[in-house]
């Protein structure tokens, strides 16, 4: 094995730089050499076979450097400003690739799955490993975005950073400053989005610098062909996930963000990284009520152990159904002895419709934020409520998989056809199986016990 720099060390023109953000430099940096900062991770071969990629992201620091150096240098022009634009060039699939091998370099055999063929802690997806190589594409909406703000000011200095931006157990994403310019690499085939006032643009960019009111020079991220920039953002308009909606068919009404797991089911403090996708206002006020139902529920029958989750989320349930006395009623009706081994305990009886329909809403969730594709409307749905081992069993090889503390856990497989199982875990109790099968492939139902528990 060969020593794999995790940062290009092309990049920098010192034999020492200040690093952070490692186990051993959590809480402040510290100076280290450039030859110290690598990994044993690649044979020689393949080592050198990246090689290109790292000249490609010193050429590209080197653009930056000079629009600097540039722009200071006319800052000091005292008459008249009058030049020649000058055009400056970075290859940008070259640089893209880059940034996928340095996401790899700094999270492989670390807390996260890479990509979404990935299953395991640390490890990272083939196709992922051959994008870096350049033996693939990027999927569309995957790949590299810059991001650009109004009044935006920049470091630009000699500096690299990364952020990994994950969900449950899984890295989706990254934000790198690169010489104080923010891109994000996004992993998954779908658009990538960010609130607030900032822009995204995908892919081909070109950053005007203008000195004293007049254009100075001109930075081109380019290389990729028009249709592979067209169909990375070929996502829009964004649909509902669970009708297919556009805003166009809602009339302009505006997609919201909705909880794929609502968010009443996670006791305070919420996670940060809840999963959310676009969805429209009829959808969410059609889940609504039922979502209450089933949270209530869940947390009734999971607070029982030590799962402390459980315990925190079923005190706020509790306490919102003392403030509504019709669905208290409703609750306390659904109470009933049952004969657990023999021994009569209490029990909870839940509706199986509206238990089905909001587990099946997940599904659909997982499988577009897994896939970026919506479940076929014409798609049958299989449910199965505590599964036997024989399913649990065939989901140990699942390539999709999300964990948000002891509330809720998922692993998920997509077939080529589209077909998809997804198995769920609440509070570490309460199992379910979803399973999304094309017409032709459904088979005879198993009978399904998700109408009661005890």
């Amino acid at each position: 094995m060969s020593r794999e720099h995790t940062i290009s060390q092309g990049l920098f023109n010192t034999d020492e730089i200040m690093v952070q953000g490692f186990p051993w430099c959590l809480d402040e940096p510290k100076c280290i050499g450039l030859a110290n900062l690598v990994k044993k991770i690649l044979c020689t071969a393949h080592n050198n076979a990246l090689g290109e990629l790292d000249d490609a992201a010193k050429r590209a620091f080197d653009v930056f450097r000079e629009a600097v150096r540039l722009n200071n240098v006319r800052q000091k022009i005292k008459r008249p400003p009058v030049w020649n634009v000058k055009r400056l060039t970075i290859d940008g699939p070259q640089l893209e690739r880059w940034f996928l091998k340095t996401l790899i370099n700094l999270s492989f055999r670390g807390q996260w799955t890479i990509g979404v063929g990935a299953h395991l802690a640390g490890s990272v997806s083939s196709e992922l490993v051959e994008t870096a190589f350049g033996l693939r594409k990027f999927e569309p909406g995957a790949g590299m975005y810059t991001i650009a703000r109004a009044g935006q000011q920049m470091d630009s200095t000699d500096r690299v950073n990364f952020t990994p931006l994950t969900l449950g157990s899984g890295l989706y994403a990254a934000r790198f400053i690169f010489r104080g310019h923010t891109f994000f690499l996004n992993l998954l085939p779908q658009q990538f989005k960010m609130d607030g006032d900032s822009y995204l643009l995908y892919r081909n960019v070109t950053h005007n610098w203008d000195v004293k009111g007049r254009r100075s020079h001109v930075i081109s991220i380019a290389g990729w062909s028009e249709e592979e920039v067209r169909v990375g953002s070929a996502r829009q308009p964004r649909l509902c996930y669970l009708c297919g909606r556009s805003e166009e068919e809602l009339g302009g009404a505006k997609l919201t963000s909705d909880h794929v797991i609502a968010d009443g089911f996670f006791p305070k403090p919420k996670p940060e990284n809840l999963l959310t996708l676009p969805c429209c206002e009829d959808c969410q006020k059609e889940y609504r009520m039922d979502e209450e139902y089933v949270r209530n529920s869940l947390t009734a029958i999971s607070n029982v152990g030590a799962n402390m989750d459980a315990l925190y989320a079923w005190k706020a349930a509790h306490r919102a159904l003392l403030r509504r006395p019709a669905v208290n009623t409703d609750f306390r009706g659904r109470i009933s002895p049952v004969e657990v081994h023999g021994a009569k305990q209490l029990g909870l009886y839940f509706s199986k419709p509206r238990t089905e329909k909001v587990i099946r809403k997940i599904g659909l969730g997982l499988h577009y934020f897994s896939t970026g594709l919506r479940v076929p409307s014409d798609f049958e749905t299989q449910i199965f409520y505590q599964p036997d081992t024989l399913l649990e069993e065939m989901l140990k090889y699942a390539r999709h998989r999300g964990y948000y503390g002891d509330t809720f856990s998922y692993a998920g497989a997509v077939s080529h056809d589209g077909a998809s199982m997804w198995w769920m875990s609440f509070y570490a109790s309460v199992l379910f199986i979803v399973i999304f099968l094309p017409p032709n492939d459904t088979k005879e139902p198993k009978e399904v016990e998700a109408g009661e528990n005890a």
